[in-house]
């Protein structure tokens, strides 16, 4: 009688512990674990509630900053990878932009960006797209994904694929997670609460919002309770990072390397390392090409 041993890997997306099975369902179902992503989609769409006239006001100001003060974008096209609540792309027209299309890899956030558009009257291009794995064979003046490629389970071949939808002398704008020391300890969470149940996860959220909401406390910067940054208040920012896996991070350096010698690096914004402990911010980048 021959007895196959299977085995399995247990609850860290980087590290091999292995556990004795026989079965082959469940050492199957915890492989797939590559395959372990967070529905950024639900979140965004409940956080779009909430948006309103102000909210779109202060993305329209967040979005102008990273835009060259010379750049005429009349007659300009704008690609949101990663649209989220397409509260990006609303403000990318609303501030002219000739053509904006948004695509996004959940069909709820692709839902959400249709909806938001037709709250706010504006015309924008919504459709599913993988940016891995992209259908998408047009180039466009400005490819902008604000915190969206460090998501994708291979960030390296995230950004490869969308710069090369940017045009000749055209913008290529991301920003992507700041690396930091705890950069692994939080992959190891963000995986955990994606493959825990319902009640997991809302004691994970608890402990990591009260630890945020006593730190503004402290700091006496309530305001920052309901502030907008970059599109998301604090509460949801917190389901947000807490949920964002896959997960990635990358310093200046390596973000210049992976964009490659195509570009040039025009601008940046907060580059600065971070201890990172309670969690890490996104570095800003504005690329030309050449």
């Amino acid at each position: 009688m021959i007895i196959l041993t299977k085995f399995l890997i247990c609850l860290s997306p980087n590290k091999t512990y292995f556990c004795q099975t026989n079965n082959l369902l469940l050492m199957k179902k915890i492989i797939k674990k590559k395959d372990t992503r967070f529905e950024f989609g639900k979140n965004w769409s409940a956080y779009s509630k909430v948006i309103n006239d102000n909210v779109v006001k202060k993305s329209i100001l967040s979005l102008e900053k990273l835009l060259p003060k010379t750049f005429s974008i009349k007659k300009m096209s704008f690609l949101d990878i990663g649209c989220g609540s397409g509260l990006h792309s609303i403000s990318a027209k609303l501030i002219g932009f000739k053509k904006v299309v948004s695509v996004d890899y959940d069909i709820n956030s692709v839902s959400t960006t249709i909806q938001n558009a037709e709250k706010f009257g504006v015309e924008i291009d919504v459709f599913e797209d993988d940016v891995l794995n992209t259908n998408i064979d047009k180039k466009f003046d400005v490819v902008y994904s604000w915190g969206v490629l460090h998501h994708t389970g291979n960030l390296r071949k995230a950004i490869k694929e969308s710069s090369n939808l940017v045009s000749k002398k055209g913008l290529y704008i991301i920003a992507i997670y700041r690396k930091t020391k705890f950069c692994i300890m939080w992959e190891n969470i963000k995986y955990f609460y994606c493959r825990s149940n319902s009640f997991f996860k809302f004691v994970l959220f608890l402990l990591y919002f009260s630890i945020l909401l006593f730190r503004l406390l402290i700091s006496f910067n309530i305001k920052n309770l309901s502030k907008i940054e970059r599109g998301m208040s604090l509460y949801y920012d917190a389901i947000d990072w807490l949920g964002g896996y896959p997960y990635e991070s990358a310093s200046k350096d390596e973000i210049v390397n992976m964009v490659g010698d195509k570009f040039k690096l025009t601008n940046s914004f907060s580059t600065s390392n971070s201890i990172g402990l309670l969690g890490t911010g996104c570095a800003e980048y504005i690329f030309q090409k050449k």
